[in-house]
């Protein structure tokens, strides 16, 4: 019990019946239909109504008499309709709007809906991605009281907005606190509902009732200074210059100089295959201790940027000389110098007018070319590029277009989201001759164009500052693990590429709260949560609005990439990362599918627990760290109860309806109950977790795991298994039998270790498990850009379905590591050098390409976990096992 009493007044009927039974045991709840007459003895008064409810009548008396009650210091909580109580109490001058409706559709996994923190605030230290707490389904009814449409609280505090599969409604607000007088108010108007109303399990009612109960406390013993205000309301996108308040102070030209020392860097030649290129908006560069991005923007926040003169023609394109610096680009092209350059807060740009067009400057400094006749004339240069801030943040659904004015004479660009929490600031040295602003493409962004007019020897200089997740800087050592053989040159080349695209997707991940930054003091010196995104790209228009590819933090992602990358770098990204995962680990135990850098987590895989186990042990194993073993312990212990307790018919394999598993959607998940790869997973993190019990003396805890495993390990052998049907079936059914049809996810016990021998299970001899994968290197599965999920004759085929065609690079070089653990290393070698042909420039693959012609396709066309787990893969198979770089990473985010 918490300590205090509450008086809860709500309708009888069955909401009230689920809501006393499910808090009985948790709160001292006394229940009546109407309000108190008495209000001096109440200690908490909770006004409750369901969807359809309209709760409590407020009369005239009762309105006076509670508000009175509240400003003298009571404590009042209002769920659902009489959340709008706050307008005829008089603290609340734009109350919600009471709506009802009734769902429509069947039941689906990810039909949910929850609460999401506007705001860093105690109550969501338990729950910092947002919770959900209820799985509406069928004909059941949803509403309550929302501030919507327009509206937002005046009087209060906006807390929390709804909370839906895979986005935010930050338009929806749902959760407001108001301080009145000595008193204190939570008004959360939808979504805490009790009654069950759906067909199955509840899968959030744990959840519930802890947010309940934290409510509760939080009016009883919360702070007391709680902070009234909140942004304004976000308007639409605006497409013309207005007016800030003057917010820059005056700018020295000379301050954004950047030097270049030619003798002390070498050329883009010497990239060993490096084009040196900003169309991604990175530029690389290289010199005697490895390669470097210069412009370390992983969202091109700011693309498309171009110089062209009055007549609209593109400058540069042709004939630019590059020179590069330690922390710098110039590139010298039609009388016009352009240099980009690092800042501790952003980046600088400076353009300078050196002389007559069609000149340049030699190393002496003489102008070289052909002069032209006369004077030079002033000439005016069109600075172009566009603003997508999608592409930067996860924005909530319905908050993707920013708001951009100009202040201090046009001379400061300033970029905002709607509620005024990110943007950017593109301050110039001098005033513009014009700025024009507009709408790009679907209104997802704004284009600008910047225009000024250079006499020779003129300069104009830039400084761009932001306030949002941005990567490390990127220093690659040229140490690396010692290789068996000389590597060829080629290869040499391609490893050092796949190890630029994984640093770059070492970002931040989520913003730092209070309560973390309690719990992690000692995490980090960033704004937050940093670790391993899946990879980077652009949003993509209809898929989960607002949201950016990739560009999460996706669990099974961070898993391969941690695993994969041990033996190439030393311990603080990987460290990292696992920490994030640790810190959003949610009261059940679960870990989040996916993070966003909203600081919004989603909770609906099924691997993502037992994986994330499995890189914790591995992690400690290879740098023996002790202090990790004993720091990750409670998030091991929790996370291995849930999986446990997850197996809800007993029959000790971990059900997809707790999540999805490496199949989400297409033809085959609707004959999915276990998925093997889940099963594989749950094996791995088990076997993984009694080794760690083991080593920290938890003798129990490793008996009970160890036994969970070979228990897994038999039932994958003797069920799944069947050499005279191919191999290993992909999937069970909820009546126990098997789809016996051969995907990719065959591949996966040999990568965890069910396909060969191991303490308790004998494995498959090497002919049959040579069979089995013979068969995945047949051309009806195999491409060199990887491997097909479905093979070509299967009648479920589809070119460019997800988990039903498309061909994966990140399969094939799982398909290597495969080959490579039953001794067929020339095979995977060979597959791998052709998987290496699919890489760009900067080292990324593409997520999936089309299962028939291999065009890149999907969401995420720079996938730095596939470059990951390749490099996984090459270190298996041309380097020393367990060989330790010395100084591989060294940046902004390194240990003290």
């Amino acid at each position: 019990m918490t300590g205090f009493t509450i008086q809860l007044v709500s309708e009888a009927g069955a909401e009230t019946d689920a809501l006393r039974a499910a808090l009985s045991t948790r709160l001292e709840l006394a229940w009546a239909e109407t309000l108190p007459e008495a209000l001096e003895e109440v200690e908490l008064l909770w006004v409750h109504a369901g969807p359809g409810e309209s709760g409590p009548a407020l009369g005239k008396t009762a309105a006076q008499l509670l508000r009175a009650w509240v400003l003298g210091g009571g404590r009042l909580l209002l769920t659902g309709a009489p959340a709008a109580w706050v307008g005829p109490l008089g603290f609340e001058a734009s109350p919600p709007e009471v709506r009802s409706r009734t769902w429509q559709g069947p039941l689906r996994t990810h039909d949910r809906l929850g609460i999401a923190p506007y705001v860093d605030h105690p109550l969501f230290e338990r729950f910092p991605g947002g919770v959900y707490l209820r799985r509406p389904a069928g004909a059941c009814q949803v509403g309550g009281a929302f501030w919507s449409r327009g509206t937002r609280p005046r009087g209060g505090r906006l807390i929390g907005v709804e909370k839906v599969f895979l986005a935010v409604q930050a338009e929806t607000g749902l959760l407001v606190e108001y301080t009145p007088g000595t008193g204190r108010i939570l008004a959360l108007g939808a979504h805490l509902v009790f009654e069950d109303a759906r067909p199955s399990e509840d899968p959030f009612a744990e959840s519930r009732v802890r947010f309940a109960a934290d409510l509760c406390e939080f009016l009883v013993f919360g702070e007391e200074n709680a902070d009234s205000t909140w942004p304004e309301l976000g308007r639409d996108p605006i497409l013309e210059p207005r007016s800030f308040e003057p917010d820059a102070d005056s700018i020295d030209a000379e301050a954004f100089a950047v030097h270049v020392d030619e003798n002390e860097w070498q050329g883009v030649s010497e990239l060993g295959g490096f084009e040196l290129s900003d169309r991604s908006g990175g530029l690389l560069l290289a010199d005697s201790r490895g390669v470097r991005e210069v412009w370390d923007l992983p969202s091109r926040m700011f693309g498309e940027f171009r110089l062209s003169d009055d007549r609209g023609n593109v400058l540069g394109a042709n004939g630019a000389t590059v020179r590069i610096a330690s922390s710098a680009v110039e590139r010298c092209f039609d009388g016009l110098c352009e240099t980009w350059g690092e800042a501790d807060d952003g980046f600088v740009w400076q353009l300078e007018a050196r002389g007559a067009r069609g000149l340049d400057e030699g190393q002496d400094g003489e102008s070289v070319g052909d002069e032209t006749e006369g004077d030079v004339e002033d000439r005016l240069v069109r600075v172009e590029f566009r603003s997508d801030m999608r592409l930067q943040w996860p924005y909530p659904a319905g908050v993707t277009r920013p708001h951009v004015a100009t202040s201090n004479g046009e001379r400061v660009l300033s970029l905002q989201d709607d509620e005024g929490r990110r943007g950017a600031r593109l301050a110039f040295s001098r005033t513009p001759e014009r700025v024009r602003l507009q709408r790009a493409g679907r209104g997802n962004g704004v284009s600008c164009e910047v225009e000024f007019v250079l006499a020779p020897q003129d300069r104009v200089s830039a400084r761009l500052t932001f306030d949002a997740p941005r990567t490390s800087r990127i220093v690659v050592s040229p140490t690396e693990p010692r290789p068996r053989v000389d590597l060829d040159p080629q290869l040499r080349t391609q490893i050092e590429r796949a190890n630029i695209a994984v640093d770059r997707a070492f970002v931040d991940v989520a913003p730092l709260s209070r309560g973390h930054a309690q719990a992690f003091g000692g995490l980090a010196r960033s704004r937050g949560f940093r670790g391993y995104v899946a990879g980077l790209d652009t949003s993509r228009p209809g898929w989960c609005d607002g949201r950016p590819g990739p560009s999460w933090l996706f669990a099974r992602d961070a898993y391969w990439t941690i695993r994969s990358m041990l033996p190439w770098t030393g311990p603080d990204r990987a460290m990292a990362t696992l920490q994030t995962m640790a810190a959003f680990q949610d009261a059940r135990g679960g870990i989040p599918h996916e993070i966003t850098t909203a600081g919004v987590a989603h909770y609906d895989a099924t691997d993502a627990t037992p994986l994330f186990v499995d890189a914790v042990v591995r992690f400690v194993e290879h740098h023996e760290d002790e202090g990790a073993a004993i720091g990750f312990w409670p998030h091991v212990e929790r996370a291995l109860a849930w999986v446990l307790e997850s197996d809800r018919d007993g029959d000790c394999l971990l059900e997809n309806g707790r999540g999805h598993g490496f199949v989400e959607d297409g033809p085959l998940a609707a004959s999915i109950h276990v998925e093997l790869g889940v099963v594989c997973a749950q094996y791995a993190g088990l076997a993984a977790g009694a080794r760690l019990a083991q080593r920290l003396g938890k003798d129990v805890r490793a008996g009970e795991w160890q036994s969970a495993s070979s228990r897994i390990a038999e039932i994958v052998h003797e069920n799944f298994l069947d050499l005279d049907s191919g191999g290993f079936a992909s999937f069970m059914r909820s009546d126990g039998s098997f789809v016996r049809r051969t995907t990719a996810l065959g591949i996966l016990p040999y990568v965890f270790g069910l396909a060969t021998d191991n303490a308790d299970v004998e494995g498959l001899d090497l002919a049959s498990a040579t069979a089995i994968l013979d068969e995945f290197a047949e051309e009806r599965f195999a491409r060199p850009e990887g491997l097909r999920f479905l093979p070509t004759d299967d009648v479920d085929y589809v070119r460019d379905g997800y988990q039903y065609g498309a061909c994966w690079p990140l399969l094939g070089a799982l398909l290597a590591l495969a080959e490579s653990s039953i001794g067929l290393e020339d095979r995977a070698k060979a597959r791998l050098e052709r998987l290496a042909t699919v890489m760009a420039p900067d080292g990324a693959m593409p997520e999936i390409v089309d299962g028939t012609d291999g065009s890149r396709i999907g969401v995420c066309r720079h996938h730095a976990t596939a470059s990951a787990v390749w490099l996984g893969a090459v270190a298996e198979l041309w380097f020393e096992p367990h060989s330790q770089p010395t100084s591989r990473v060294a940046d902004d985010y390194a240990s003290e």
